[in-house]
């Protein structure tokens, strides 16, 4: 097999490129998540106000609920 022509690869400079498409996607999915995480607040916020004062009665995790103090 012949030799490759041109400069060698550097593998520091192929690690950094990894790295930045590896930022870019984590970035990406952070952002995605960020939304989602608003929207569910938002949607949230929708049923605490249709459901009223009974909106302590609601089927809730434990960290969402209100505290009684």
């Amino acid at each position: 097999m012949p030799a490759r022509r041109g400069p060698k690869a550097d593998p520091e400079n192929a690690e950094i490129m990894r790295l930045q498409k590896q930022n870019a996607a984590l970035e990406g999915k952070l952002a995605k998540a960020e939304q989602v995480i608003d929207i569910q607040g938002k949607v949230y916020a929708l049923l605490r106000a249709c459901a009223g004062e009974s909106a302590d009665q609601l089927d809730l995790p434990p960290w969402n609920k209100r505290s009684s103090k």
